[in-house]
């Protein structure tokens, strides 16, 4: 019976060490990193919308910088003044605090008119999309006039990458 008594004691003891290893061992990760035991990794799901995911072209391109290999993109948002024949998009741009990652429902009223001004080429890598009623549809080159608000969005190197176009000029007369 004594040793019954001994073995139970030992495995209880062996259990114990074991789940305090465990939990100290999880711990101690996520601690080292600074952020007091908490996990705060950024999905692929944010994007400013936060990066919502709900980017012009559905596949996370506009990422929130989650460490997955994809290019960051950075955004902007501007009224289209002159479209030249040549490709080009001459665009107002615009500033403001608010986030416009989620592309089919960004919301620019938040946004003012800068003094500064672009020149887009359009090319043939360059994605074009409509926003209407929180869809996203693709477009082409057609789809941008003049008046129209736009998100474009240009990788690390500076090069543009796609254009939404948020609301026409027809929508403001509306």
């Amino acid at each position: 019976m004594k040793k019954l008594k001994t073995l139970a004691l030992v495995f209880t003891l062996v259990l114990s060490i074991a789940l305090l290893t465990g939990c100290t061992s999880s711990n101690a990760g996520n601690g080292a990193a600074g952020n007091n035991g908490t996990n705060d990794t950024t999905s692929g799901d944010n994007a400013g919308g936060s990066n919502s995911g709900d980017n012009a072209a559905g596949d996370d391109t506009a990422d929130d910088g989650a460490d997955d290999g994809e290019a960051q993109l950075t955004d902007a948002v501007g009224e289209i003044t002159a479209v030249g024949e040549d490709g080009t998009v001459e665009v107002a741009l615009y500033s403001g605090d608010a986030d416009v990652s989620d592309y089919a429902n960004a919301d620019l009223s938040g946004f003012l008119p800068t003094e500064d001004t672009q020149t887009l080429t359009v090319g043939d890598a360059v994605a074009v999309y409509t926003a209407a009623d929180g869809v996203l549809t693709e477009a082409d080159a057609a789809a941008l006039t003049a008046g129209a608000m736009v998100i474009f969005s240009s990788d690390a190197e500076g090069q543009l990458v796609q254009i939404v176009v948020v609301s026409t000029a027809e929508d403001a007369a509306a």
